[in-house]
């Protein structure tokens, strides 16, 4: 967990900062420390299981002896959004009892399958504030329960996690009414550049001043 950074009296943010495929939460606190702003709290959780191609590293779910050549979205989703279901539910459980006893707002953010499952927890519990999606993506095929504010972010020249698929995440949010903030930027590949973590920065922190979030 790193703490909020001194001198901030607005109203407490805990950031959940969920790793992608083969990492863990250790590696997700560089960028929580680069973060680091008053009245925000981030929490970087290990996935629940060993990950079964990199053994050293953990995963959400798994994503062995899938071909990552599909030419869509919605192709790649018929094998991710069972597993990905399956996972959210239980970090669900988890999440709703530290949700129980927080005293601020949540919000849920992650990089590449980590954002994969901050979405689906964000658009599918009432109690996340917002959800942030690194490098991610998401295929929404009905209502969401919950409108949470959204910020995406992507490089354009990822080779793991293609744009494009956000850009077709994105399309769908407006579809079902999500009003979704996003920046794209143009080098970095699969990976959370500087002027991502810049905007990101700006979303939290006009979060704790607003009771919308407002980018310009």
């Amino acid at each position: 967990m790193i703490e909020p950074k001194s001198g901030g009296n607005a109203r407490p943010i805990t950031v959940f900062l969920l790793h992608g495929y083969g990492s863990c939460g250790e590696n997700m606190t560089h960028l929580a420390q680069a973060l680091s702003l008053p009245n925000v709290t981030f929490v970087c959780p290990d996935g629940p299981e060993v990950c079964q191609e990199y053994p050293a590293g953990r995963q959400w779910f798994s994503l062995k002896g899938i071909d990552w050549g599909y030419s869509n979205l919605r192709q790649a989703w018929e094998v991710i959004a069972d597993p990905l279901s399956k996972a959210a539910a239980v970090f669900q459980d988890k999440l709703s009892d530290i949700i129980h006893h927080n005293e601020g707002d949540v919000v849920v953010a992650g990089f590449s399958q980590g954002a994969m499952m901050a979405y689906e927890l964000g658009f599918f519990s009432p109690s996340i504030k917002a959800v942030i999606g690194l490098s991610g993506a998401y295929c929404l095929k009905k209502e969401p329960i919950h409108h949470p504010a959204v910020l995406w972010t992507h490089a354009q020249d990822d080779e793991v996690v293609p744009l494009q698929w956000m850009k077709d995440s994105d399309r769908l949010f407006d579809r079902y009414g999500l009003e979704a903030k996003h920046h794209i930027t143009p080098h970095g590949g699969h990976s959370v550049t500087e002027d991502a973590l810049r905007m990101v920065a700006r979303f939290l922190m006009d979060m704790t001043s607003n009771d919308r979030v407002l980018l310009h």
